[in-house]
């Protein structure tokens, strides 16, 4: 992809997800946070997902095959 079609893309999903309600706002230490957890392996979907959630004030969240369901469920909880 080029350094354009990356940037549109990102744009696209960010509101993609912000119509879709994925990263809603959450009160906590004086101030706002959106979190999307990611579950995926190292691939371009996954940062194109990351740059979507920056264009969103977002804050992506890895949840990598090598943790295991039980940190997924610490993390989550």
């Amino acid at each position: 992809m080029t350094v354009k079609e990356v940037v549109e893309t990102a744009k696209v999903l960010a509101a993609g997800f912000e119509a879709m309600g994925l990263t809603p706002p959450v009160q906590a230490e004086g101030r706002e946070w959106r979190f999307m957890g990611i579950q995926s392996k190292n691939r371009k979907e996954w940062y194109l997902t990351h740059l979507a959630n920056m264009h969103n004030r977002g804050t992506s969240v890895a949840f990598y095959d090598t943790l295991g369901p039980d940190a997924a469920r610490y993390i989550c909880g």
